[in-house]
């Protein structure tokens, strides 16, 4: 299911050609907004996965609606893990409804406290059978950053941003391209820096980066933790067993072993298990898929993929994506990649901006954005 959005009440974008004529009394518009959402009433707390199911589907982002709420009135609802004020605006049933309002799911997340330089108060999805839009407005007043991105069904996403000072707007782009990791590819410090946070305060996840199946199957010679191997290996006969109740418990055990899980599930002979193994392990896998690559060899010849492996959690896909990094650019790089934290963050990103400048000019060039 899919969506496309560009004016709700409050905070969604307006034309962006309407913005700086509006800049000044958005400051206003945020503290009634704020009042009214703070009344609705509270429907009740969900995992996001038990509202919407998000993953990349061929390049594409890809929101599943589960249904869980279906409601023609806004109502507040709170997501475990995160601290925003959630709003179901609008949730009705697929069918005629969509013909009378064009619109089947308008969600908002909400932090009416944050600052500008931490990512956007309000972000907006708008989703419907053909489309999805996504929205999000930084800073409250005549200094503010917009955010939009609209992916229809025929394959063609458009992320905009604009920058606007003293309620002027000083900076528009436009980007559209075939998908979303195209995009992502021809302009990866645009979509790094204002889209990738937006997507992620939405979703939860790191839409465009690769996910522990992909990683793992790249960097093939890395093996699972002793500890999570046994584990693995005590799992595996269960989901073969002949009770589904039995190998629905096995699949959540195998689910909370984590990216060690994938790891495992990757090294196993898929040849020795029986349909039912194959099929449960392939599904666990595709759940921790978001990037697909013809063979371990080309993916680590992508260098915005070993980039962001050298973000990854696990220590050793550090190590191999350092290594690959290397052999890619032909020199040693003096990154410990150890460290941690901010150290850690400031070698990638100082990294990043060295290659950025080596590299072509993308595929897909900015479009121009009239301003009226």
């Amino acid at each position: 299911m899919r969506a496309l959005s560009y004016v709700i009440a409050g905070c969604l974008l307006l034309p962006l050609s309407a913005t700086a004529q509006v800049a000044d009394s958005r400051q206003q518009m945020r503290e009634s907004e704020k009042n009214q959402i703070t009344k609705l009433p509270v429907a009740g707390k969900y995992k996001r996965s038990e509202i919407m199911r998000c993953s990349m589907r061929d390049g594409l982002l890809a929101i599943e609606w589960t249904g869980k709420i279906t409601t023609p009135t806004p109502v507040r609802i709170e997501i475990e893990g995160s601290k925003n004020i959630w709003v179901v605006h609008q949730s009705i049933p697929l069918g005629d409804a969509i013909l009378q309002s064009g619109c089947t799911v308008l969600l908002a997340s909400y932090d009416f406290d944050r600052a500008p330089e931490s990512g956007p108060y309000c972000t907006t999805l708008n989703l419907n059978s053909t489309a999805i839009g996504i929205s999000a407005a930084y800073g409250p007043g005549s200094d503010r950053c917009n955010v939009s991105y609209a992916q229809m069904d025929y394959h063609v996403v458009r992320f905009h941003w604009a920058d606007l000072t003293d309620g002027q707007l000083v900076q528009s782009k436009i980007f559209t391209a075939p998908s979303l990791l195209e995009m992502r590819n021809g302009h990866a410090a645009e979509v790094r820096k204002r889209l990738e946070p937006v997507l992620k305060e939405l979703t939860g996840i790191n839409c465009t980066r690769a996910d522990a199946t992909d990683i793992y199957r790249a960097f093939d010679k890395l093996q699972p933790d002793a500890d999570i191997a046994a584990r693995f290996k005590e799992i595996l006969p269960r989901l073969d067993a002949a009770s589904f109740i039995d190998r629905e418990a096995a699949s959540k055990d195998l689910a909370s072993l984590g990216t060690q899980g994938v790891l495992a599930a990757l090294r196993v002979d898929q040849q020795a298990l029986t349909p039912e193994q194959q099929h449960l392990l392939n599904t666990f896998l595709e759940v921790n898929s978001r990037r697909n690559f013809a063979s371990p060899a080309a993916a680590r010849q992508d260098l915005d993929f070993v980039l962001d492996a050298l973000e990854d959690s696990d220590a050793q896909v550090r190590s191999a994506a350092k290594q690959a990094i290397e052999e890619l650019i032909h020199r040693k790089l003096e990154m410990d990649v150890a460290a941690s934290g901010e150290k850690l963050t400031t070698s990638i990103n100082a990294l990043r901006a060295e290659l950025e400048k080596q590299k072509p000019a993308p595929a897909t060039r900015p479009a121009a954005s009239p301003i009226n």
